[in-house]
C-alpha cells in the first residue's frame, strides 16, 4: 500500500531542498516528493503539519 505523507518539511542538503510539501513512499521506497502530490488511488494520508 502507498503512504502519502501531507505537509511534513523535507530537509536534504545534498539536493539544497528545505521546504513544506508531501511524499510519496511505497513498501519503503519514495516514489515521490513534491510540494503538492494529488492522487486518485487508494492510500493512506498521514497529515505531518511540519
Amino acid at each position: 500500500m502507498k503512504v502519502l505523507i501531507k505537509k511534513g518539511r523535507i530537509i536534504d542538503p545534498s539536493q539544497n531542498f528545505d521546504f513544506v510539501g508531501d511524499l510519496l513512499i511505497e513498501e519503503g521506497k519514495i516514489l515521490g516528493i513534491e510540494r503538492n502530490i494529488e492522487i486518485q488511488e487508494k492510500v493512506e494520508i498521514i497529515e505531518a503539519k511540519n
